[in-house]
């Protein structure tokens, strides 16, 4: 899970573990290899609907389609689910497989950077003064009443 976004990261369930994820990787194995056979997430959702019906109260949306992507990526149950802009695909070559791995390296390195101009950010206000009621706020003290140009 990542914080902050536990509600849609959370780990995948055994039901989706031993149901779900072979749903859509059945789906995905029957589709044409290749990046221009691409499906979307919202796609996938409909597609499975359409065929399959979960057990009550469960919500298959396209935020668990990629969970579940990225579950059949790590355990190698799906080799070579790719990705690019307009969706997800088996790749057909090579050079598939190779620009979905550099499209993933540019994004953490992309996050990497932003994390970094963040804490960069933070570090700069921690050096700056403390509100007159000693809280420390990025937008306290215009608001504070302990300050005399309270708006």
């Amino acid at each position: 899970m990542l914080t902050n976004f536990e509600d849609i990261t959370t780990d995948v369930t055994e039901y989706e573990f031993n149901v779900v994820m072979q749903v859509v990787r059945e789906l995905l194995e029957r589709r044409p290899k290749g990046k221009h056979n691409a499906i979307t997430a919202s796609q996938l959702v409909r597609k499975i609907q359409s065929e399959h019906v979960f057990r009550d109260g469960y919500k298959f949306d396209a935020i668990r389609v990629r969970k579940i992507i990225s579950t059949l990526r790590l355990t190698g149950t799906l080799p070579c689910i790719c990705s690019h802009s307009r969706g997800y695909y088996v790749a057909k070559t090579i050079d598939e497989m190779n620009d979905t791995v550099e499209s993933l390296r540019q994004r953490i390195r992309q996050q990497i950077r932003v994390a970094d101009a963040m804490e960069k950010q933070r570090d700069e206000w921690i050096d700056e003064p403390v509100c007159k009621c000693n809280t420390k706020s990025l937008f306290h003290q215009p608001f504070c009443p302990m300050n005399q140009n309270v708006w």
